[in-house]
């Protein structure tokens, strides 16, 4: 049996209110869908996230949905037992289709 860990992500662009000065929205990229044996950890990064206009990144990882049976959630993830890493991780607990979210923030706008 198989567990499919699938990241989806999306950007917007906003304006900075504070300043008046432009503001580009950060680009999550939580990597390529992956397929792994069910009893395999799923290796997930957002190094390749980044911001246009040089800001420092925040990471927000989450899952949009697990499959009947998988009791994960936002507490899940295990490299550096935090959801706000740049690399996390999480063990499958059943078999389907997880779909990990990534949101990155540049201190004034989400992803």
């Amino acid at each position: 049996p198989l567990a499919a860990a699938l990241a989806l992500v999306t950007g917007c662009k906003s304006d900075n209110v504070d300043t008046g000065a432009p503001n580009t929205a950060p680009e999550a990229n939580a990597g390529l869908d992956q397929t792994v044996p069910a009893d395999t950890s799923v290796a997930l990064s957002g190094s390749a996230s980044f911001d246009q206009d040089g800001d420092a990144l925040s990471y927000n990882w989450s899952f949009d949905y697990v499959p009947e049976g998988s009791s994960l959630d936002a507490t899940s993830f295990g490299a550096n037992d935090s959801a706000e890493a740049v690399e996390t991780s999480f063990s499958p607990d059943a078999v389907g289709t997880f779909i990990v979210n990534l949101v990155v923030n540049d201190g004034k706008t989400d992803s």
